[in-house]
């Protein structure tokens, strides 16, 4: 019951967490664009107090019409006090700013940033979040991803150790040793191959964990392969697909000009949404095994299988040729029960060759 309280605090923590990145994005996205605007597009202009919660990007003008836009900048901001749908005089007054700028040949956008850069936001909170949960100290209700991460590392401590055990090896006397002298012994033992790559990431892992390695890729490496991969591959899959078709349908929009190229909100939603899922699977897949591991434990199995199939194969034959050659030797003087018992014998093993063959030609397919 304990440690189902400290799991939910620490999750409660983690939003709350994430809520106050969200907030201070929120609260510095102004500053942060005019920076960005005045870096790579110096040309342009923000004003963000004429039409909320929208911002709208100028190209900077000549004194010689800086009195026309003036005038409708000065008509939109008397809006904001309209008592006669303020919608409607917004939208003309809009639309007046919009030909004011297309007869001088000049670029405007109106930008909603809650909209456009909603995704970037709760994308940046999260993972913010998500490393100083993961690389803050344990023990606090803080680092929930902390937590997360001894609690898989433990399941797979407690997985491994069944595993040696029950194939008659030492799990902490082999995790001791160098890495090629324990991949070595897991070859020579009976262990599927794959343990070899589970147990270098369990100590890797370990050890930053004891503060041995300063590593920061350890941690995030093993967690995204034996935890996010492992639960929640499918489900990212399923969420990139929803995404793409967001896109698709917002660009069908933009395509039939229900979306006009001065109002780019929406299709920057949804390029950064798009943009931010792929990325998202792109660590997954980087962070996955290349294989599952059932597949190659499968495999590993059916490989020997097939080397067992042909060894009593072989073995079959040669104790066949054997009685045929005994048979052979003894048939002047037998008497008919040995003449029978001969020939059963004969028909058994060679009904078990024709069957160890057809298992050889079925797993060799």
């Amino acid at each position: 019951m304990a440690g189902k309280q400290s799991s939910t605090s620490g999750l409660i923590a983690f939003f709350v967490l994430a809520a106050s990145l969200f907030a201070g994005l929120l609260a510095a996205q102004e500053t942060l664009f005019t920076m960005l605007l005045e870096w790579q597009r110096p040309i342009y202009e923000l004003h963000t107090d004429i039409i909320a919660p929208e911002w709208i990007i100028l190209e900077h003008e000549s004194s010689a019409a800086q009195g026309g836009r003036t005038a409708i900048l000065d008509q939109l901001r008397s809006n904001a006090n309209a008592t006669i749908n303020p919608r409607l005089r917004e939208a003309q007054t809009k639309m007046e700013l919009r030909n004011f700028e297309k007869e001088h040949e000049r670029t405007i956008y109106f930008l909603n940033p809650y909209i456009a850069f909603a995704p970037l936001y709760v994308f940046i909170s999260v993972a913010l979040a998500f490393l100083f949960s993961m690389f803050f100290p344990a023990g606090s209700s803080l680092s929930w991803i902390r937590h997360n991460l001894d609690r898989v590392h433990g399941q797979m401590e407690s997985s491994l150790r069944k595993q040696f055990e029950s194939h008659a090896l030492d799990f902490d006397e082999t995790s001791a040793l160098d890495r090629d002298e324990r991949d070595d012994i897991i070859r020579k033992s009976t262990l599927p191959e794959v343990i070899t790559n589970e147990v270098d990431d369990f100590i890797v892992t370990r050890r930053w964990m004891q503060g041995k390695s300063g590593n920061p890729f350890s941690p995030l490496k093993f967690y995204f392969r034996y935890r996010l991969a492992t639960a929640y591959g499918n489900i990212i899959q399923g969420i990139v697909a929803g995404g793409a078709a967001v896109l698709i349908f917002v660009i069908g929009l933009r395509g039939v000009k229900l979306i006009s190229q001065e109002e780019p909100s929406l299709i920057l939603m949804s390029l950064s949404l798009e943009f931010i899922l792929l990325l998202v699977l792109m660590l997954t897949f980087a962070g996955s095994a290349q294989e599952e591991r059932l597949d190659r434990v499968v495999k590993e199995l059916e490989a020997e299988q097939r080397d067992a199939i042909n060894e009593q194969t072989e073995m079959l034959r040669k104790l066949l040729d054997k009685v045929l050659a005994e048979g052979a030797k003894r048939t002047d003087g037998e008497s008919i029960a040995e003449y029978e018992e001969r020939k059963m014998i004969e028909e058994a093993m060679t009904l078990l060759v024709r069957q160890a063959e057809q298992k050889k030609a079925v797993h060799g397919a």
